[in-house]
């Protein structure tokens, strides 16, 4: 037998992760979430809703779990 390789996972497996860890927890806490699939969304991935409230969610998954607009914020925030 041979032993598997670790490969780091592709940009698209992140993305996709992402969207179901970001769906699992708002689905979580309550919220009904409706999950955009295909090639063409509309600038968003999730759509939740909570007593006839709609929110349009836009997620952004990263290898290294940071992200670079709030990364100048966390630094400040251990100081």
């Amino acid at each position: 037998m041979t032993a598997l390789t670790q490969s780091k996972p592709s940009s698209w497996q992140v993305a996709k992760a992402a969207e179901g860890i970001a769906a699992a927890q708002f689905a979580r806490c309550g919220f009904d979430v409706s999950v955009q699939h295909g090639a063409d969304k509309p600038g968003y991935e999730l759509v939740v809703a909570k007593a006839d409230n709609l929110l349009k969610v836009s997620v952004k998954g990263s290898q290294d779990g940071f992200w670079n607009l709030a990364q100048s914020y966390l630094k400040r925030a251990t100081e």
